[in-house]
């Protein structure tokens, strides 16, 4: 699993549509990628017993790419368009609300139903 973190300005939640781009490597061929994408945020002040935060799954995407030629690279891209007029977010009443929200964008890879790896971007609104 690899992890990194980005920090995003919150005006990008007044756009209209939000671009996602991923690009990646494959070393070995793929005969049939697909992408399980998940955005979770952090629920506030909750945790388990064992200390761990909790996280709620606010969106899922699924994604075919489909044929990977071994020791290419390859961007993916996907465009999300705003459920309110003026909003990207559905869940905020204005880029304010966010600020200081906990997100974790999860992208999961696999060969037709085959596990590869596993990447998380936490997202911070600033």
């Amino acid at each position: 699993e690899e992890e990194s973190c980005v920090e995003i300005p919150t005006k990008v939640l007044n756009c209209r549509a939000v671009s996602r781009e991923i690009t990646f490597h494959s070393r070995k061929q793929v005969t049939n990628l697909s992408i399980v994408q998940r955005v979770m945020i952090q629920r506030s002040f909750s945790t388990q017993d064992d200390g761990r935060v909790s996280w709620a799954c606010l969106e899922e995407w699924a994604f075919t790419f489909g044929f990977v030629i071994p020791g290419s690279t390859n961007t993916w891209q996907s465009v999300v368009m705003s459920v309110k007029d003026k909003q990207y977010s559905v869940i905020a009443s204005s880029s304010t609300d966010m600020k200081g929200a906990k997100f974790v964008i999860e992208t999961n890879f696999y060969d037709e139903k085959k596990f590869i790896c596993k990447k998380s971007v936490h997202v911070r609104y600033v």
